[in-house]
C-alpha cells in the first residue's frame, strides 16, 4: 500500500510503494519522486519509471544557481541478461503503447531517503537507487542484487548478469520541448572511464563516469515520447528524444554504478577518475548525503514521521544564489526563487527547521535587493535583471525578519541588516513608490490599477489579470499593520522614537476596521474597490499576524464565515462556492487553469493562515482541537499523492480535492511543517 512506512531504527522517514500499485499505471503515474541537490537542479520521476512531464528527467542542471536549468539527461533506460533471459527495466509511453514495459517488473518502491526500486527479474531481485550529489550538478544510479533476505550479495552469490544503459537525452531549456532537428552532433568520446557528450555546441557537456564498460554506438532518434500531465495541462506534450547507443557491462558483478554530471569532471569530482572502484567513491558520495539528512534530522529525533518528512521536504527548496546566499526556490518543477513565496515560506523552511546557515543570509540577500522601497518579485529563469512587480513581497518582508528576531533573539542582526531596509521602505510606502504603491490620508495602502497584479492572486493571461485586485487590498493593509507595529517595535530596541509609527499603526487600525468590516456578511471585504464582497481567505492576514489588526468578535465572525465557505481538509479554498466566478476543478489550458487559479481552487499554505488565526483569537488549546481533524488528510496526502514526502501547490475546489499545480511547493511545506510541529505531542 502507498504511504506504508518501514520499520526503523533510522531516524530518515521510509514510505513503500507496493508493486502492484506501481504495476497499476493509472495509479503509479500519480506518484512523484524529487531529488534536488542545493543549487535549483533536480531529478524526478514517478515510482514507474516512466516520465509523463516535460520536466522529468535524471538530471536537471542549473547552470547559474539556482536558474538556468537544463534537462541533459532524461532517462537511462535499462536492460538486465542473466541464465538465458533478458530484461528491460525501462518504461515509456508512446501513442497507444508502453514500451518497455518495466514497470511490471517492479516489486516494491521506496524513499528511505531516495528513489529506490526493486525489480523481480525471474528468480532474482535487483536493486535500483537514485540520488543527487549535493552541491554538483550530478546525479548518481546504483545497481546491486538483493538476497531473499532482502540483503545484498556479495560476488560469490550474484549471478552471472550483464546490464546494458542506453542514455536518451534532449539538452534543452526544462520548460521546452525538443523534437528532431539537423542541428544535433550525433558524436560523442567514449573512454575506458567516461562517456562524454555535446550534442549542441552552445549547450553544456554531459560526462557519465562508469567503471567496466564499453560502449556500443547506435546513434538515433525516438519519436513521441508522451507526457501525460502536458496534455492534462493544455500543453504540447509529445517529444523526440536522442540516444547515441548503449554502455554495455559483459559482468555487472554484485553491483555496479554510474555517475552522470554537467560538464567535465569539477574539483570534487575528479577523484573519481582516479578511483580503483567507482562503487566505492559513489558510495562515500551516498553515505556523505545520507549523514547530511540525518544530520538536518538530529534535532528532529523521536519527532512524528510528518514532521520529520516535512523538515526533508523544506530542505529540498534550499539554493544557492550567487555564492554564499541562500534562497528558496518556489515550487518543483518549473518555479524559481520568488520573493512573495521566499517570505511566506522563510518562517517554515528556515526556522522550524532550524536551518542556521540559511536564517540570516536568506533576509540580509534580499535586503541587498531593495529597489524604490520594494523586494524582487521574481527572479527570471534567463538571469535578466529581478521584476518588482509585488506590492505584499515587501510586506512579507517585514513579517520574516520580525519572525526570525522572535525566534533567535538576534535583534542585533535585524537592526544592523535588516531596519536600515526597513525604514526605507516604510518611506516610499508613505510618499509613493512604482506600480501607483502609496499611502493615502488615511493611513491604507491603496496599490495597482485595472491592468496590474500586484497581490499573491496574480494569474495573468495576454496581459490581462485574471483576478484583478487593486486599491485598497485587505491583506495588504493588514501586512502594512503589521510591518509599522514590528518597526516601532524595532525603533524602540534602537533607541528611537516609536511614536511615529505606533501612531500610524493605530490610525491604520482604525481605518481598516471602518472601511473593510461588511456587516452584511460578518467578514471583511476582499477589496474596496466596490467595494468587494467576495468571500476571500485574504481577510485571515488581518488575525493571523503577528499584531493582528482585527480582534474579539469580529475576529471570531471572519473566523466562522471562513470555516464554513473556505475551509477543506487540504487547504482553503481561494473564493467561496457560491460565488457565480468559482471554479471547482482546476485543468485544461493556460486560459482555463489561470481562470481557475484564484477562484476557487485550494490552497495548501493558507492553513497556515487558518491555524495562526485560530491560535490568536481562540487559544492554542481551542486550535488545536480544530487542527487535529485535519491532520490525518494531510499526512495521507504527504505520503500517498502527488509528490511524495512534500506537499502539492493547489487541489480542486470540489471534492475529493485532487492535487494539482506543482507537486512540491514551498509554501505549502513550509505552513503545514508549522501545523506538524504545533500538533506534534514532543515539540
Amino acid at each position: 500500500m502507498s504511504g506504508k512506512q518501514a520499520k526503523s531504527n533510522s531516524i530518515l522517514p521510509e514510505l513503500t510503494v507496493d508493486g502492484a500499485e506501481c504495476r497499476d499505471l493509472g495509479r503509479a503515474l500519480q506518484l512523484e519522486w524529487l531529488e534536488t541537490n542545493g543549487l535549483g537542479g533536480f531529478a524526478s520521476s514517478t515510482a514507474a519509471g516512466i516520465n509523463t512531464r516535460r520536466y522529468h528527467g535524471l538530471l536537471v542542471a542549473a547552470q547559474s544557481p539556482p536558474t538556468g536549468r537544463m534537462l541533459l539527461l532524461n532517462k537511462l533506460d535499462e536492460t538486465v541478461a542473466a541464465d538465458g533471459a533478458a530484461w528491460q527495466l525501462g518504461a515509456n509511453l508512446f501513442p497507444g503503447a508502453v514500451h518497455p514495459a518495466g514497470h511490471e517488473l517492479i516489486e516494491s518502491f521506496h524513499l528511505d531517503p531516495f528513489p529506490r526500486w526493486i525489480f523481480k527479474l525471474g528468480p532474482h531481485r535487483l536493486e535500483k537507487t537514485v540520488f543527487m550529489v549535493y552541491g554538483q550538478n550530478a546525479v548518481a544510479l546504483c545497481y546491486r542484487w538483493l538476497g531473499p533476505d532482502g540483503q545484498p550479495l556479495d560476488s560469490a552469490r550474484a549471478p552471472a548478469a550483464s546490464l546494458r544503459l542506453r542514455p536518451f537525452i534532449s539538452f534543452r531549456d526544462f520548460h521546452h520541448i525538443r523534437k528532431q532537428n539537423p542541428d544535433l552532433d550525433s558524436t560523442c568520446v567514449f573512454k575506458d572511464d567516461s562517456l562524454v557528450l555535446r550534442p549542441y555546441w552552445n549547450m553544456p557537456v554531459l560526462t557519465i563516469l562508469h567503471n567496466g564498460f564499453y560502449f556500443e554506438s547506435s546513434p538515433q532518434w525516438h519519436y513521441d515520447f508522451e507526457y501525460p500531465r502536458e496534455q492534462y495541462r493544455g500543453l504540447d506534450f509529445r517529444e523526440d528524444l536522442f540516444t547515441h547507443g548503449e554502455l554495455a557491462r559483459q559482468d555487472m558483478g554484485a553491483s555496479c554504478s554510474v555517475l552522470v554530471f554537467m560538464g567535465k569532471a569539477s574539483r570534487t569530482l575528479s577523484v573519481a577518475h582516479s578511483a580503483t572502484e567507482l562503487e566505492t567513491f559513489i558510495g562515500v558520495l551516498r553515505d556523505k548525503e545520507i549523514m547530511r539528512r540525518r544530520r538536518l534530522l538530529k534535532e528532529f529525533k523521536g519527532r512524528s514521521g510528518a514532521v520529520r518528512r516535512l523538515v526533508l521536504a523544506a530542505d529540498q527548496f534550499i539554493a544557492e544564489r550567487g555564492g554564499r546566499r541562500n534562497t528558496i526556490i518556489a515550487g518543483y518543477h518549473w518555479f524559481n526563487d520568488w520573493g512573495r513565496d521566499t517570505m511566506i515560506a522563510y518562517p517554515g523552511i528556515a526556522l522550524i527547521s532550524k536551518r542556521l546557515a540559511m536564517r540570516r543570509a536568506t533576509l540580509a540577500a534580499y535586503a541587498g535587493y531593495t529597489k524604490q522601497g520594494l523586494i524582487p518579485n521574481n527572479f527570471p529563469d534567463t538571469g535578466l535583471e529581478p521584476s518588482y512587480n509585488s506590492v505584499d513581497a515587501t510586506l512579507w518582508f517585514f513579517n520574516a525578519g520580525y519572525e526570525y528576531a522572535r525566534s533567535t533573539d538576534d535583534f542585533d542582526f535585524v537592526l544592523k541588516e535588516l531596519w536600515p531596509a526597513y525604514q526605507n521602505i516604510i518611506t516610499h510606502f508613505r510618499k509613493g513608490t512604482l506600480y501607483d504603491i502609496r499611502m493615502q490620508d488615511d493611513g491604507l495602502i491603496t496599490a495597482g490599477n485595472p491592468r496590474t497584479q500586484l497581490t499573491w492572486m496574480d494569474a495573468c493571461v495576454d496581459g490581462a489579470p485574471m483576478t484583478p485586485r487593486f486599491g485598497k487590498v485587505v491583506e495588504i493593509n493588514a501586512l502594512w499593520h503589521n510591518a509599522l507595529c514590528v518597526a516601532a517595535d524595532l525603533a524602540e530596541r534602537a533607541g528611537q522614537d516609536k511614536s511615529p509609527f505606533l501612531d500610524l499603526a493605530e490610525k491604520v487600525k482604525s481605518a481598516f476596521n471602518e472601511q473593510f468590516w461588511n456587516p452584511d456578511m460578518g467578514c471583511l471585504f476582499d477589496t474596496l474597490t466596490g467595494p468587494d464582497p467576495a468571500i476571500r481567505p485574504n481577510q485571515l492576514a488581518a488575525l493571523s499576524l503577528p499584531h493582528p489588526v482585527v480582534q474579539g468578535e469580529r475576529a471570531e465572525s471572519i473566523l466562522r464565515v471562513v470555516e464554513e465557505r473556505l475551509l477543506t481538509p487540504v487547504g482553503l479554498r481561494s473564493l467561496d462556492p457560491a460565488h457565480p466566478d468559482y471554479h471547482g476543478g482546476y485543468g485544461g489550458g493556460v486560459h482555463a487553469r489561470d481562470g481557475a487559479y484564484h477562484q476557487g481552487t485550494v490552497w495548501a499554505w493558507l492553513l497556515g493562515l487558518y491555524a495562526r488565526a485560530l491560535r490568536n483569537v481562540r487559544g492554542d488549546d481551542a486550535a488545536r482541537r480544530a487542527l487535529l481533524p485535519l491532520f490525518e488528510p494531510m499526512k495521507r496526502h504527504i505520503t500517498t499523492q502527488a509528490g511524495l514526502n512534500s506537499v502539492s501547490e493547489i487541489f480542486d475546489g470540489d471534492p475529493p480535492h485532487n492535487p494539482r499545480g506543482c507537486v512540491a511547493q514551498a509554501w505549502s511545506v513550509a505552513e503545514w511543517l508549522y501545523i506538524a510541529d504545533f500538533l506534534d505531542p514532543h515539540s
